[in-house]
């Protein structure tokens, strides 16, 4: 049976959009309680599929997702093909070579090729990095390798490029602990920070209601009972 409770959008998510919005900035930080379900239309999902399957795909042209283990993905396969001919037009006017189905991995290669997409213009691209701590580690500038120094340098210059700020695009970093970033980024002030706190009272009263509407379990105490004493955990948790 299709759940039909009507779920509400998160408090940090309300954030993010006045802020875009607002045109405060396009790089945002989604930190702390990232691994958790979030609630989207009629079901709970994972917050990459929230951002690219979600959020981003009905107000992006192209939305797409990159960590340095999985490579970059896309929302569905002709979002893939419009990048890859967006981009090989601009190799082919630096005198370039063409890309082919296959993108680089490694992240000293796939930022370059970000920014030469973000550049184009036009451009309406919703752009997220999982696992960002891995591409701009939390140490001193001068312990950090060429490739990394290069890699904090392209997030510095994103937040404040002017034909960025004036763009239609939208970047998030994804991080669990916020302090596992390069303190260069957190402090910029023009990338955003935003937590995602662990469920509150009534987001788990909400998620266990969702439970229980398409199950036959039956609760030796009441769902408010059960949602205060879930306090602390994240609904996968609760869920488990």
């Amino acid at each position: 049976m299709e759940n039909k409770l009507e779920l509400k959008d998160s408090k940090w998510l309300e954030e993010l959009r006045d802020k875009y919005l607002a045109g405060e900035g396009i790089m945002f930080i989604l930190h702390s309680n990232v691994l958790d379900l979030v609630p989207f239309e009629n079901k709970f999902i994972s917050l990459k599929e929230f951002l690219t399957k979600g959020l981003l795909t009905k107000n992006k042209d192209i939305a797409l997702y990159y960590d340095t283990s999985e490579g970059i993905s896309f929302s569905n396969p002709e979002m893939k093909k419009k990048f890859i001919k967006s981009v090989n037009v601009r190799q082919a006017l630096l005198g370039e070579a063409p890309y082919d189905d296959t993108l680089p991995k490694h992240a000293g290669e796939v930022l370059p090729l970000m920014e030469k997409f973000l550049k184009i213009p036009g451009q309406c691209t919703g752009i997220v990095l999982g696992y960002a701590e891995t591409i701009a580690q939390t140490a001193e500038i001068n312990f950090l390798t060429q490739e990394e120094r290069a890699n904090l340098i392209t997030f510095q210059r994103w937040a404040s490029d002017p034909e960025l700020l004036n763009s239609d695009n939208l970047i998030i970093l994804i991080t669990e602990n916020l302090a596992d970033i390069n303190q260069r980024i957190v402090k910029n002030p023009q990338i955003y920070p935003i937590e995602i706190p662990m469920p509150e009272f009534e987001e788990r009263l909400e998620f266990i209601n969702y439970i229980l509407n398409d199950t036959k379990i039956e609760l030796e105490m009441s769902v408010e009972q059960l949602a205060y004493l879930t306090a602390g955990l994240r609904r996968i948790q609760i869920d488990g």
